[in-house]
């Protein structure tokens, strides 16, 4: 399981843009991975939607587990 931030589309001076995390992803070969700190203009199920399989948004609340 790997956690990372995806802030938005754009690049930003400070955290991972989605392409950006999606590049970080792929270089680690986490078979799961979850982003975080995702800005509010950023849309949960269309960004989930272009996402690869394995990787998708995390959200408040959520419960991960790890056997």
């Amino acid at each position: 399981m790997l956690v990372l931030d995806a802030l938005q589309h754009r690049k930003h001076s400070t955290h991972f843009s989605v392409e950006e995390a999606i590049e970080a992803a792929r270089r680690i070969g986490a078979r799961r991975t979850l982003f975080t700190h995702i800005a509010h203009a950023l849309g949960h199920e269309a960004t989930n939607a272009m996402l690869p399989d394995g990787i998708r948004l995390a959200h408040d609340g959520m419960r991960v587990n790890i056997a």
